[in-house]
């Protein structure tokens, strides 16, 4: 870790393991870091957030008072709380498939699995906080919502030989750019030069939302189906399919899509919220049910819990019963049972 940079760096840590905290205080220490700040809980981390900026955020996923750190970063999110150029980063010790996948859909900076050594912690965050560091300007333009000034900054990027092992991060940020300046053929262009040179996964899914932009709907559909066969673009794919299905007004399908995605990462909450959504259009009260149940299950004790997901639920849980055989209900309460 440089030390001019570590010291310089304002951190927050959101943990509420009394051991793992101190764990972490000795480490940072030893990598010379002297601006930290310890909370034990996300609403102290909310009211740190807002009186300064930090330049990292480390904060503990399985958090056991009020919501887990999964929904504090997405409530940080939500509310532009965090700025593009703090660094987040996640630590856990659950690391089962479905925490993951939920995780690495929130994008955070890194992902650190517990237990780890000093030298590990040293390595991830002097990539995160140098890349910040690097990318400051663009960043800061990005968040201006000034995006062809950070176009024009990240195509200076490109050209500084200084910055190549950036390139990849650079190149994917110029497609984003391209998109949100609306130079939609440009990005299409852009994205399938990169794909000649190296199969990127996120050059794959910013061609398919410029296909989608361009109707190009078959062209979408191909690469979709060839990205959801795949591990890493799995949800990705998921996503745009449902979005495409949508826009051809296939709800079935578009029903059946989410309820995939959903049932491989639980916790993002607006899928669940799309499968009510295209339930109810689709007339399928038993998805809408389930879906309803999810909901109220993954949102309980984070700042999505409001009483209006449990009427959802009750009046999906009516709507199935008065619609549904017998054969039907006994099904699903079978399923409900196996679950629990």
């Amino acid at each position: 870790m440089n030390l001019q940079l570590a010291r310089q760096t304002k951190v927050l840590i959101v943990d509420d393991q009394v051991l793992a905290k101190g764990y972490l205080k000795y480490s940072l220490e030893e990598l010379g870091f002297q601006h930290v700040d310890y909370v034990d809980r996300t609403s102290h981390a909310l009211t740190a957030v807002r009186q300064q900026q930090y330049d990292l955020i480390i904060c503990s996923y399985d958090l056991k008072h009020e919501q887990e750190g999964f929904f504090f970063y997405e409530q940080l999110k939500d509310n532009d709380l965090l700025s593009l150029s703090t660094a987040f980063v996640f630590i856990s010790a659950d690391t089962a498939a479905d925490i993951v996948h939920s995780i690495v859909e929130l994008q955070p900076d890194e992902f650190i699995a517990k237990p780890f050594n000093v030298s590990e912690l040293n390595k991830r965050l002097t990539r995160v906080l140098v890349r910040k560091q690097a990318f400051k300007p663009i960043l800061q333009l990005i968040e201006e919502d000034n995006f062809a000034q950070a176009l024009a900054e990240t195509e200076h990027f490109l050209q500084e030989p200084a910055n190549a092992e950036f390139y990849p991060l650079a190149l994917k940020t110029k497609g984003d750019l391209l998109l949100a300046t609306d130079h939609v053929e440009q990005a299409r262009d852009f994205y399938l030069a990169i794909l000649n040179v190296q199969p990127f996964t996120w050059a794959q899914v910013g061609l398919v939302r410029c296909y989608l932009r361009l109707d190009e709907d078959d062209e979408a559909e191909k690469l979709i189906l060839s990205l959801a066969f795949r591990q890493d673009s799995m949800l990705a794919a998921y996503d745009l399919l449902t979005a495409l299905h949508i826009k051809l007004n296939e709800y079935d399908d578009a029903l059946e899509s989410v309820t995939l995605a959903s049932e491989i990462s639980p916790r993002i909450l607006r899928r669940h919220k799309t499968a009510i959504e295209l339930s109810r259009l689709t007339h399928n009260y038993q998805s809408q049910f389930e879906a309803a149940k999810r909901l109220v299950r993954y949102a309980k004790n984070s700042v999505h819990d409001a009483p209006e997901n449990y009427l959802n639920v009750a009046r999906a849980g009516v709507d199935f019963a008065m619609t549904a055989s017998d054969e039907d209900t006994t099904s699903s309460d079978h399923s409900s049972e196996k679950r629990r």
